[in-house]
């Protein structure tokens, strides 16, 4: 278990962090918020954004709202594994930071081909004409529709945890191991 730092609407909350978050009742029942921040990213931001307005100025927010706050902030800084297609710097690749995604047609094109560091001349490779370099943070999701938000999100799973099925305790331990700043 560890205490957290967790910052919700200007004001900090101490945190004890002690596994993943799971819904006990309605239509997400049996599933973690760690698991959802890939599978369904829009949802969580949606209960947020109600907790947050709902929250009265002086009052305590609950294990969700905490949980949910928590876990949106450490998902700006999950650091991917996944080396860079592109560079070779000193020998060493450096990590995926970036991902382009391609519009034609009225839908959207990425892949781990189309992922980079964050060094301008691996940025300048990896994009093409009518595509957009993103970060490599779950915020970048919200550019996106729902149903791309869901593809994106497995398309992050497999970037950060690999390929297969989604493991809720893995989910959880890549985001505790997130390092803000």
């Amino acid at each position: 278990m560890a205490l957290v730092n967790v910052v919700i609407k200007g004001s900090n909350f101490p945190y004890e962090l002690s596994g993943p978050y799971m819904f006990k009742s309605g239509k997400k029942a049996g599933q973690s918020v760690e698991a959802l921040m890939f599978a369904d990213h829009g949802y969580l931001v949606y209960l947020k954004n109600i907790a947050d307005k709902n929250m009265a100025s002086g009052s305590l927010p609950n294990r969700l709202h905490l949980h949910l706050a928590w876990v949106m902030r450490a998902g700006e800084f999950i650091k991917s594994s996944e080396e860079c297609p592109y560079c070779s710097y000193d020998g060493e690749r450096k990590k995926v930071e970036m991902f382009s995604v391609r519009y034609s047609y009225g839908g959207c094109s990425y892949g781990h081909r189309f992922t980079c560091c964050n060094e301008d001349e691996c940025k300048y490779r990896v994009l093409e004409e009518k595509s957009k370099l993103f970060p490599l943070k779950f915020s970048s999701l919200a550019y996106f529709s729902n149903a791309e938000q869901k593809r994106l999100g497995a398309f992050f799973k497999d970037l950060f945890l690999g390929s297969g099925r989604l493991d809720t305790k893995k989910a959880f331990e890549l985001f505790s191991s997130a390092n803000p700043l």
